[in-house]
């Protein structure tokens, strides 16, 4: 049976790009959802029409596309698979469980990477991005924070779920550390 693990991660908790991370992965996919879309987008499939018609609407994908995108995605996997940031609400958590258990994967593991404390934080070297400089990066993470902490509720009575305090400022090898135990699946 192969296995599906979930990472989610606080903004600024980790620095490595999507593509440096699917290079350390060992016999594991990684699926990542705005790739997904970008790929999808760029096919002339059904499904990628479909998103571009959604997304020219300016409307938001639904998660029926999302799923059905991951579907894919997990029925070419040949290996376990590390989802990044997804599901974010009740509903995609429970037709991703649907799905799942429909295409007889294990829901292995959930990763959390959660900022230990704000004020470790260097919020100067963010001002030049955000407009509204640092009150705009604290509520971008502290909503961010709510929101996977319902996920983590919902998650919590399904998968085991390992949250990591992270300080970017003094963690600067945990990016590595987390790989190697997702590789250990």
């Amino acid at each position: 049976m192969r296995k599906l693990q979930i990472l989610y991660q606080d903004p600024f908790c980790f620095n490595k790009k999507r593509d440096d991370i699917k290079l350390e992965l060992q016999n594991i996919e990684l699926i990542h959802i705005p790739n997904l879309i970008k790929h999808a987008a760029r096919s002339k499939n059904d499904l990628g029409k479909q998103i571009l018609t959604a997304l020219s609407k300016g409307e938001f994908l639904s998660t029926k596309l999302i799923v059905q995108l991951i579907e894919q995605e997990l029925i070419k996997a040949n290996s376990n698979v590390l989802m990044v940031d997804f599901p974010k609400s009740k509903n995609e958590i429970l037709e991703l469980n649907i799905l799942l258990d429909r295409l007889n994967i294990n829901l292995h593991k959930i990763w959390y990477l959660k900022l230990d404390n704000l004020n470790f934080l260097n919020l100067e070297k963010y001002d030049l991005i955000f407009k509204d400089g640092k009150q705009e990066v604290i509520d971008r993470v502290l909503k961010e924070q709510h929101i996977i902490k319902e996920v983590m509720h919902i998650w919590g009575s399904i998968a085991p779920v390992q949250t990591i305090l992270v300080n970017p400022e003094i963690d600067t090898n945990i990016n590595s550390k987390i790989i190697k135990e997702i590789n250990q699946l």
